[in-house]
């Protein structure tokens, strides 16, 4: 396989490709979709989570069924919403671009948690594998890239081959080559006809593709992983044989950190034990999305506060040193931009990570949070898996 040459990160569309939104047209274009995420979200996100609650309660046989049937419905739906709404942003140019050091083994873990489930559901082996090369070869332990979006590709991917895998494995392998992270998804699925392949990358395309109907989603998967992998000035390429399934393989230019001593690489990735319970302040002013929060978090090594509003966490974290706090933003009052500011001027709070809890899954709205002095940006509805990782990251503690 041919290398990627490696470039600096840009844009989807240049300045020359269309003509440019005036700057109000972007803002009421931006404050839409803001407000479009808020409001479907976050509804969604307090049905997805009282439905958790439900199905851990004493239920009949039948009624657990019902309960299950209705949580897969409300994932079905968040999963198109998601497709969609990034589908509106690469065709407006909304997506953006940010290069910053990630850690690739987080990365691959994260995305096979958040896919674990439905794969155990399926009874279909789930699992990644990471090359070590020789000493001073290989997979280097942090990378520079655009982490987030990767990790967005991944998660394409690997709904595409749980989608077309009834039995058999998936296999995440993540290597380094040339400057580039190359990530492979393998599958034993029911592949791909060969007068299928050119249309596969194409929008809207399940339908026509002979697939069988029983498949949920709208064609849009591996349109935006490959979208998103050319943004990067990436490659996206596939082989595949019809009922013997497919590897999907992405090639992204990154780079290599920068040059440190063994010990400072050492502490970069060694984690650290707290003496006690990491204590995380939660604020929500929806009373449903502080219940959803709480269950998320029960099962975890942590001590959690719950605040409903701006002024209470403000209040919370003057009184208690917080090892994090995970902040809602939309809030009537004062709202977590503005909480954020006041909590950063109390003493100790300056480096405290403050992770966003937001039903906006906007690249402008993730750039606004980390501009504003966040540290992280946490979509609703909230899985527990992925809260729980993004925290372990953060203090530097063992995701076990």
């Amino acid at each position: 396989m041919s290398s990627v040459p490696a470039s600096p990160l840009r844009v989807l569309r240049s300045s020359s490709d269309e003509p440019a939104r005036s700057p109000e047209l972007a803002r009421l274009q931006s404050l839409f979709q803001t407000t479009l995420h808020h409001q479907i979200r976050t509804p969604l996100s307090g049905l997805m989570g009282m439905t958790d609650l439900l199905l851990e309660t004493a239920l009949t046989e039948e009624q657990r069924d019902y309960a299950i049937t209705a949580r897969q419905c409300a994932e079905e739906l968040l999963h198109t919403l998601n497709e969609t709404l990034q589908y509106v942003a690469l065709e407006a140019g909304d997506v953006k671009l940010e290069a910053s050091e990630f850690n690739v083994r987080e990365l691959a873990e994260s995305a096979i948690d958040l896919h674990s489930a439905k794969a155990q559901t399926k009874g279909v082996r789930l699992f990644s594998t990471l090359e070590t090369g020789l000493p001073g070869t290989g997979l280097p332990a942090t990378l520079v890239g655009d982490g987030h979006h990767i990790k967005e590709i991944l998660g394409y991917l690997l709904d595409n081959a749980l989608k077309f895998t009834e039995q058999g494995m998936i296999q995440l392998s993540v290597s380094y080559k040339d400057e580039a992270l190359q990530l492979a998804v393998r599958d034993t699925g029911i592949g791909i006809a060969p007068q299928q392949r050119e249309k596969i990358l194409q929008s809207f395309r399940q339908a026509d593709v002979a697939f069988p109907r029983e498949q949920s989603g709208i064609g849009l998967g591996l349109l935006l992983a490959n979208r998103l992998t050319e943004l990067m000035q990436g490659r996206l390429s596939f082989e595949s044989e019809l009922s013997r399934g497919s590897i999907f393989t992405v090639e992204i230019p990154v780079c290599p950190p920068g040059v440190s001593t063994k010990d400072d690489a050492t502490k970069d990735v060694e984690p650290r034990t707290f003496p006690a319970l990491p204590l995380v302040l939660g604020v929500d002013d929806n009373p449903v999305g502080t219940a959803v929060l709480r269950h998320a978090m029960k099962n975890y090594p942590l001590t959690l506060h719950l605040a409903a509003s701006g002024e209470q966490a403000v209040e919370f974290a003057s009184r208690h040193r917080y090892s994090m706090i995970l902040m809602d933003l939309q809030m009537p009052g004062m709202s977590g931009w503005d909480a954020t500011a006041a909590i950063r001027r109390l003493p100790g709070y300056a480096n405290v990570p403050i992770l966003a809890l937001t039903a906006d899954v906007s690249d402008i709205g993730r750039h606004e949070c980390i501009s504003r002095g966040m540290q992280g940006f946490l979509t609703k509805p909230i899985q527990p898996e992925s809260l729980w990782t993004s925290i372990a990251s953060q203090l530097k503690i063992e995701r076990s």
